[in-house]
């Protein structure tokens, strides 16, 4: 049974809560906010929370050129 469980959670996509994220992009958690709510940052609303994949952050940063700074960023 736990074997089944292992393989289940290793499918899935690791999920990141606003404070991970802005603890693993080492910015401040409004900068993260405002970042997704502008559609700079992949993200995903569920229900009234953000929610982030980090293959999707990881990638967003690997293909990052360009990096505005988050007060040009129009609120």
């Amino acid at each position: 049974m736990v074997e089944e469980h292992s393989q289940i959670t290793d499918r899935r996509p690791t999920i990141m809560t606003v404070k991970e994220v802005a603890k693993y992009l080492r910015m401040h958690m409004t900068s993260v906010y405002r970042l997704a709510k502008a559609g700079i940052l992949p993200a995903h609303r569920v229900g009234g929370s953000w929610r982030f994949k980090k293959a999707e952050i990881e990638e967003w940063l690997k293909n990052r050129s360009n990096i505005q700074p988050v007060n040009e960023i129009n609120q």
